[in-house]
């Protein structure tokens, strides 16, 4: 009786020595493979050309089935025992498909390569079934077509497929290899968590309206008193929980955005706005269809947040906190909400209500209005002022991006700062200077010069400033027996020093340094005008 499959084996053994390959051929076939090739290292040499000895190639190695046939069809059952472990071994694995039409020699030959595509399939199977089920007894197929043909039918065509479908160095193979077979199938959902929840003690809580919350970073974590956590993978859930527990807890989640946002706040008549990027936080993870008339999204930037309800018009609901004064931050996170307490206590001078839009890559998502009742407190206006101010002073010497520090370190140095906004050419305003004098300025025309330095203490930096305040005097009309007093209004203001540096090294350029430089530079085209305790 003609034994095809022994003529196969054979033809292999025949082809691999033909080209120096040592084809070591399993005793008992119980573990999916016929044939463990071994290339000589020589294949691998030319990877690590010029390397010394110790850092010679890894030789190449892999398992060959050989499926020999006088009737081709194109496809063939393996049981999925023999598939475990072949995808389960980091060195490639192979089947080759011999063709012999009742010939003596084989007629066609397929190389059909164990990659990614049967790696997949066969850990999907694997999932499918029990963990006690009879794999022995289950099969999976696979399919050859002239795309697997070998190049030629000898030793040289077998090995230029193999290394074809290896590519690179082994090491590197057997990487690639585990990394799929640890990964296929988790590329969606990758867990199942079942758990019970103990909820807040009030009443009436809507626990879909809850959950939903929870999963927008609206309630901060979910008060559990068991659960259990299952692999799911190819959306197929494990049978056996891989973590459970029967005492209480809390659940923490991170919120992944979807993207960012766009937040527009303006007066009703639009004369003045203030843009907010924010991140979008959409529910997701509920493991349930989420109701129509709970779908809500949350918008945010560090101490502000926007909740939109998807299907109710004009249900916006806008929120925003002050940063804590003696908590540190960086300097980027808080100075965003500063400007909107700003822009809202300059809008209710005016107006009951401020409007805000939401757009997601353009297009509207929601709109809502802020009731504007009152203006805010003013050391709730000073508090924002002083960090604006710190924000501003930070850009113009490009310091702003890790700058950290307490809020109330700037609110300390509130006047030295809303001073320096105008002299950095940040929110010009008028300066106005009074002072007494014995002397009828009125006659001289001459224009005044008032020196003035100062430093700001910045988070880790320091800022010295020398400035020069240019103006005309005029009197005020009040006066004693012997002088008059004078005032000095002007928009008028230069820059003649400035420096930055670390606030470790203290005031590397004291003050009067710094106004005398000032002196120096307007003596001879000005009248200067020395104030004290600025």
């Amino acid at each position: 009786m003609r034994n095809v499959g022994g003529i196969g084996e054979n033809t292999l053994a025949l082809w691999a020595e033909q080209v120096g390959i040592t084809p070591n051929k399993v005793s008992q076939d119980r573990t999916g493979w016929d044939f463990l090739l071994e290339f000589p290292c020589s294949h691998q040499a030319s990877l690590y050309n010029g390397q010394p000895l110790d850092r010679s190639p890894f030789p190449l190695r892999c398992f060959v089935q050989v499926k020999s046939t006088d009737k081709g069809s194109g496809k063939w059952h393996v049981k999925l025992t023999n598939w475990e472990r072949l995808i389960k071994n980091p060195l490639p694995a192979f089947f080759l498909v011999l063709e012999f039409d009742s010939q003596d020699s084989c007629q066609r030959a397929f190389l059909v390569h164990v990659g990614e595509e049967y790696i997949r399939r066969v850990q999907k199977r694997l999932r499918e079934h029990a963990q006690n089920a009879a794999l022995h007894k289950k099969t999976l197929q696979f399919k050859y077509t002239p795309d697997d043909s070998l190049p030629s039918l000898d030793g040289r065509g077998l090995e230029d497929a193999i290394l074809r479908h290896v590519g690179g160095k082994p090491e590197d193979y057997a990487s690639r290899k585990i990394g799929l077979v640890n990964s296929v199938g988790y590329e969606g959902k990758t867990g199942r968590f079942q758990f019970t929840l103990s909820l807040p003690s009030y009443s009436n809580i809507d626990i879909q309206e809850y959950l939903v919350d929870f999963s927008i970073g609206l309630v901060p974590h979910l008060e559990v008193t068991s659960g259990e956590f299952k692999d799911v993978r190819f959306g197929i859930a494990s049978q056996l929980p891989s973590l459970s527990f029967s005492q209480g807890g809390r659940l923490f989640v991170d919120h992944e955005s979807a993207g960012s946002a766009a937040i527009r706040i303006s007066t009703p008549d639009d004369k003045a706005e203030l843009r907010i990027d924010t991140e979008t936080y959409l529910p997701h993870g509920l493991g349930f269809k989420i109701d129509r008339e709970y779908l809500k999204m949350r918008l945010a930037a560090p101490f502000f947040s926007v909740i939109l309800r998807s299907f109710r018009d004009n249900a916006g609901k806008f929120h925003f906190d002050l940063p804590k004064p003696d908590v540190e931050y960086a300097l980027k996170d808080i100075h965003t909400v500063a400007a909107l307490i700003l822009f809202l206590h300059d809008a209710s001078k005016r107006y009951d209500h401020a409007r805000f839009e939401v757009r997601f890559n353009s297009a509207l998502l929601g709109t809502g209005t802020i009731p504007l009742t009152k203006p805010l407190d003013e050391n709730i206006i000073r508090y924002a002022t002083s960090i604006r101010s710190g924000w501003n002073l930070a850009k113009y010497f490009d310091i702003q991006h890790n700058l950290r520090l307490k809020p109330s370190e700037l609110l300390r140095q509130y006047g030295q700062l809303l001073f320096m906004d105008p002299i950095l050419g940040i929110n010009p305003r008028w300066i106005k200077i009074t002072f007494w004098s014995d002397a009828d300025l009125r006659k001289d025309g001459k224009i005044f010069c008032v020196p003035i330095a100062t430093n700001v203490v910045i988070g880790q930096h320091r800022v010295a400033v020398a400035v020069a305040i240019l103006g005309h005097p005029s009197p005020t009309g009040q006066f004693t027996d012997d002088s008059r007093e004078f005032e000095i209004t002007t928009l008028d203001t230069k820059l003649c020093r400035k420096h930055l540096y670390n606030r470790s090294e203290g005031l590397r350029h004291p003050k009067q340094e710094l106004i005398d430089s000032v002196i120096q530079e307007y003596e001879n085209s000005a009248d200067i005008l020395i104030i004290d305790n600025f």
